[in-house]
C-alpha cells in the first residue's frame, strides 16, 4: 500500500475523512469549483511528488505531466472536462448513461486516443466505492483476475470491465468496513 493509499485508510479508520474535503471529488459539487492546484493534484500534474502544502503524494495513480491533451484540459479549466467529471453522481447508483456521457465528453475534451489511464484516474477519485483507475502499472495484474486480455480493456469496454467487478462476491457483501467506500479504488493493493 502506498503513502495516498495508507492516508485513505488512516483517515477512514479514525473518521479524518473531512481532511480530504478540498481536494475530494466525491464532495466536491462540481469540478468546476475545485482550484486549478487541486486540480493538478488530482490529475497527478503537479511538478513534483510531494509538491503540495498538504504533503500527499498525489502521484498515487501515476503521473499524467507527459500527458499533454489531459494536462491542457485541466489547465485551461476545459468546460467539457468539468461537465464530464460532473455527470458522474456523487453518490448512489452510477448508471451506464452517467458512463456514457463522461466518456463522451471527456474524449470530447482531451481529444485523447487512448484515455484509459486519465480517465480512470478521476473516476476513481470521483467515486472509489464504483471505479477502479487503470494504468501501465495494475493493468495486466487486473485484467489477469478478471479474465480479459489486456488490449481489449479500453474505455469503450471499462464499463463492462467495472460490471465484472461489482459481480464479484466480495463486491456485493453487506459490509461496515471503513474499507467499503474505497474498495473498489483500491482493488490493486488490498
Amino acid at each position: 500500500m502506498n503513502s495516498f493509499q495508507e492516508n485513505i485508510v488512516k483517515w477512514a479508520l479514525l473518521g479524518l475523512e473531512d481532511e480530504l474535503d478540498e481536494k475530494d471529488l466525491s464532495k466536491a459539487t462540481s469540478f468546476r469549483t475545485i482550484s486549478l492546484n487541486d486540480k493538478r493534484c488530482l490529475a497527478g500534474l503537479i511538478s513534483k511528488r510531494k509538491d503540495t502544502d498538504d504533503g500527499m503524494d498525489w502521484y498515487t495513480f501515476g503521473s499524467m505531466n507527459r500527458v499533454a491533451k489531459f494536462k491542457y484540459a485541466i489547465e485551461s479549466n476545459d468546460s467539457d472536462l468539468a461537465e464530464a467529471v460532473d455527470s458522474i453522481p456523487i453518490k448512489g447508483e452510477v448508471k451506464k448513461s452517467d458512463y456514457n456521457k463522461y466518456k463522451r465528453l471527456f474524449i470530447k475534451s482531451t481529444k485523447m486516443k487512448k484515455p484509459l489511464a486519465a480517465a480512470t484516474r478521476l473516476l476513481a477519485l470521483k467515486r472509489p466505492d464504483i471505479f477502479v483507475c487503470i494504468d501501465g502499472k495494475n493493468k495486466k495484474r487486473l485484467c489477469e483476475k478478471y479474465g480479459i486480455t489486456e488490449q481489449s480493456l479500453t474505455l469503450d469496454t471499462y464499463w463492462d470491465f467495472i460490471k465484472r467487478i461489482h459481480e464479484s462476491l466480495w463486491f456485493k457483501e453487506e459490509s461496515t468496513s471503513v474499507y467499503k467506500k474505497f474498495q473498489v479504488a483500491l482493488l490493486d493493493c488490498i
